[in-house]
């Protein structure tokens, strides 16, 4: 797995992307098949899939590791949301985007890029027999615009259509496959569907398009348009294009078109509606084939099947897919509905696309969520089982964990849920494929925190005042038992927990479901369809999966039960941590007075506030614990940042946190917001005796700085020159900066690797990650000199990981052997750090990247 952009990194540090979880883009057109490959395995595959996530382009290839599927490329280069891709003949992929831009890519490389005067909406690309590729793109301006990129040249752009003041919301190219005409279908807020034909240039006069005639007939919008050739040899002098056209709207009707040859009709009896017209001199004519009603919402669209046979598939907001068939080959007078898949309980809003492999044996649609569902053919019977498919959150990623022990990451999103991604295994395969395992919070606001407590619990916070708590339920256990491998918790434990957890209907609390509850089970088979459908409906079921969930379970049946609710902030819970032990939860709000900006302790045995850490005037943004759990580190909107520590009287062990340090905004290094804090591993930053200490920041001002406890609190001051030095005076408890640098943009969020290696018995190494607002990740590799007691900088890695601002980062809490995870680094062990490292950002995406360093 690849990105496309591009990354500046010394020799010995590199970076791979091993997972990457995003939905598709919630607007109709964003997904498409490419076609049949050349054979060639770096070419596209049978299996490749394209959809947009908020900017990025993502490349799926269904048959990586024996068909459970990975992505393959992210495509990085739109700066606004994509609202269009589609698929040219040839493989080449077209993304049109809110930025302006429509671009045609190759094998993830940019092949042309074209610039229009407004937001696009929607368009196609054709690819025609003389080599020169074709883009339309309707934008918000009323305007669709035509360019023609030839072979080795750069994009051209032929004409500008409009129609009054009428706005397009879909377009179609269509090269013909025998006279090599060029059709352009445009569907505009009239309810009209417009036909064009390209007029090729002669003389002065330069290329057109040329209105053919005007398609009606949909009540409401038009949302898609499909077109496919039907080729008949008439008298065996000449061969004349036939086309099919299939649109769809928002009047829940299917209409289809014929565009022939003209038939005179004079002699038969019709009322089918049909408009006449001439190309170069032929006589055509377009004829209403058939009308299809099925839908119950507003249809999205339309996509005629690969082969011969005629089979056009239709996806609507009902949580439905059809397809659609005539009832005989020979007669396409009577059109049948042959197939209908969908139909899913839970929180899914419907489908607003859908399409087909080259094969016409699977068929893969997206819903208004972006969560994708695939169906595969079994054998020659018409019978279709649901497939194993990507996912993730469809709005900005605010937070992540990993669970203590490293089995499965956490993530929060503005989309209100909050989801486990974990490894999927088989015995077979030694590859390892990450997916969404679960979803245990489906919230009513949008959530910005998570805190991991434990394997099987977690807080999270969200727009709202309130904390909650969850536990995992039995049903989770077992099945990542069996999916990932991991052993979460032991018998005894297991039997404690909740058999599920379910969530009323109009309610935001999930309830837990012990075996004494679940009185209801579908299992009556001559119960009603409807009855049944209403009964299920947001309701557990238990459910034994050796493979990761489909959508409809991961929205009812992997619910994690809440525990309780935390009462104490008042206003909306901007950050929370955990202690490592999970006996401490430490959260903050947002606000603008001492009283509100004070960060509180949870105690999570009796989930009592324990005490209130006051000093920050604006809103503390992150809050950070040591390994042990002795300090606190707060940081805030203020510009300052303030350490707590715990300390132990005799056997006394009463949590008491006390201000041992801070520093004063009026000399503080920082001179704008403190985004983020981190503190290192204790075995890379204490001396012999325990003391010591390390701890980062970071601000919006592009400054990271690394903060270091003395052996000797009274020595720091001579050993600092400069700006270093002013700013001592307002320190207290030891601490000084040892080492300052910018990073490239303004810094979001920090992490430090979760364990330190011995280099020679003289270096300790790790690495330090900073998230910028730009969407790269800059990775150094730090080393402390035991005998100078500097720390220094030995390698840096550029990492252009995200296309927008980069909100959290966090570092797989285990230390990965370079022989059995990096077996192509030819590295002695102990000289090598391989980390696996998670972020998340505004872009909609959670990534896992392997980070590895050898020595030099």
């Amino acid at each position: 797995m690849t990105s496309s952009k591009q990354f500046r990194s010394d020799d010995t540090i590199n970076a791979t992307l091993e997972y990457c979880s995003v939905a598709c883009n919630n607007t109709p057109g964003c997904l498409c098949w490419s076609y049949p490959s050349s054979g060639i395995r770096d070419d596209f595959g049978e299996a490749t899939v394209f959809y947009s996530a908020c900017n990025a382009l993502i490349e799926y290839d269904f048959e990586f590791a024996g068909g459970r599927g990975s992505t393959k490329r992210v495509i990085s280069g739109h700066t606004g949301k994509i609202t269009s891709v589609s698929c040219s003949s040839d493989n080449c992929v077209l993304t049109c985007s809110r930025d302006g831009s429509c671009r045609l890519w190759k094998h993830g490389s940019l092949v042309a890029k074209m610039k229009a005067d407004s937001a696009l909406m929607c368009g196609d690309v054709a690819f025609r027999k003389n080599g020169s590729h074709w883009v339309a793109a309707g934008s918000t301006d009323d305007t669709v615009r035509v360019w023609n990129i030839g072979t080795g040249s750069l994009p051209r752009q032929i004409c500008s259509v409009r129609r009054g003041r009428d706005t397009p919301l879909c377009v179609r190219l269509h090269a013909g496959p025998v006279r090599d005409t060029l059709l352009l279908f445009v569907a505009w807020t009239s309810c009209e569907l417009q036909v064009l034909e390209l007029v090729e240039a002669s003389g002065d006069q330069s290329e057109y398009f040329s209105e053919v005639c005007v398609l009606t007939g949909h009540e409401d919008w038009i949302r898609g348009i499909d077109v496919r050739p039907v080729i008949r040899e008439r008298h065996t002098q000449s061969t004349i294009d036939e086309l099919l056209v299939a649109s769809c709207g928002q009047d829940s009707l299917i209409r289809v078109w014929r565009l022939g040859p003209f038939r005179d009709l004079e002699d038969e009896e019709t009322t089918v509606p049909r408009a006449e017209f001439k190309t170069n001199g032929v006589r055509l004519q377009a004829e209403l084939e058939t009308v299809l009603e099925g839908h119950s919402g507003w249809v999205y669209s339309v996509r005629w099947g690969p082969g011969q046979d005629l089979r056009l598939l239709s996806a609507s907001i009902d949580k439905s897919l059809i397809v659609w068939s005539p009832a005989e080959a020979e007669n396409c007078d009577v059109w049948i509905e042959r197939l209908r898949v969908g139909g899913v309980g839970g929180n899914n809003l419907g489908f607003i696309g859908a399409v087909w492999d080259h094969t016409g044996d699977r068929i893969l649609g997206h819903g208004f969520h972006g969560s994708l569902h695939l169906w595969h053919k079994i054998g020659d019977r018409d019978q279709w089982k649901p497939c194993v498919v990507p996912g993730g959150h469809f709005r900005a990623v605010t937070g992540l964990t990993w669970s203590p022990g490293g089995s499965y990451l956490l993530s929060c999103s503005t989309d209100q849920t909050t989801r486990v991604h974990g490894k999927w295994r088989k015995p077979e395969d030694k590859t390892t494929v990450w997916r969404e395992l679960a979803r245990p919070q489906v919230h009513g606001h949008d959530l910005f925190c998570i805190a991991a407590l434990s394997e099987t619990a977690f807080v999270s916070g969200a727009e709202e005042k309130v904390l909650r708590s969850f536990n995992a339920t039995r049903n989770f256990v077992a099945n990542i038992n069996r999916i990932s491998g991991e052993t979460l918790v032991n018998d005894v434990d297991v039997k404690l927990l909740p058999e599920g957890a379910s969530v009323a209907a109009l309610g935001l609390s999930n309830k837990a479901l012990y075996e004494s509850d679940i009185k209801f089970q579908v299992t009556n088979e001559g119960q009603n369809d409807d009855l049944k459908y209403n009964q299920e409906d947001f309701y557990f079921r238990t459910i034994e999966l050796t493979a990761p969930p489909h959508e409809e379970d991961l929205a009812q049946n992997t619910l994690w039960h809440e525990v309780r609710k935390l009462y104490g902030h008042g206003y909306e819970v901007f950050t929370c941590a955990a202690s490592a032990d999970g006996l401490l939860v430490a959260s903050s709000c947002k606000a603008q007075s001492v009283k509100h900006a004070a960060v509180l302790l949870w105690d999570t045995r009796s989930w009592k506030v324990i005490q209130r850490l006051e000093h920050h005037q604006l809103t503390v943004t992150c809050v950070a614990f040591s390994d042990d759990g002795q300090r606190i580190l707060t940081v805030s909107r203020d510009r300052t940042w303030v350490l707590w520590e715990k300390p132990f009287q005799g056997t006394d062990r009463e949590i008491n946190y006390v201000k041992v340090a801070y520093v004063d905004k009026s000399c503080n290094i920082h001179q704008r917001v403190i985004w983020a804090c981190a503190f290192a591993p204790k075995e890379f930053s204490c001396t012999e005796n325990g003391k010591g200490g390390l701890f980062g920041t970071c601000s919006r001002d592009k400054k990271v700085v690394i903060w270091k406890r003395d052996r000797e609190s009274g020595d720091y001051a001579q050993k600092d020159k400069g700006d270093i030095k002013d700013c001592l005076a307002d320190l207290t408890g030891g601490w000084r900066p040892c080492l300052i640098f910018c990073a490239e943009d303004s810094a979001r969020s920090l992490a430090f690797s979760s364990a330190a290696i011995t280099s020679n018995g003289i270096k300790r190494s790790l690495f330090l990650a900073i998230g910028l607002d730009n969407g790269f990740i800059e990775l150094r590799q730090l080393v402390f000199n035991t005998i100078s007691g500097d720390l220094e900088i030995v390698r840096t890695l550029h990492l252009a990981a995200h296309d927008l601002t980069v909100n959290q980062l966090c570092f797989q809490p285990k230390v990965y052997s370079a022989t059995q995870e990096a077996a192509s680094i030819q590295a002695d062990e102990q000289d090598s750090l391989v980390e696996l490292l998670a972020s998340c950002s505004d872009d909609h995406t959670v990534k896992l990247h392997r980070v590895f360093a050898i020595k030099d």
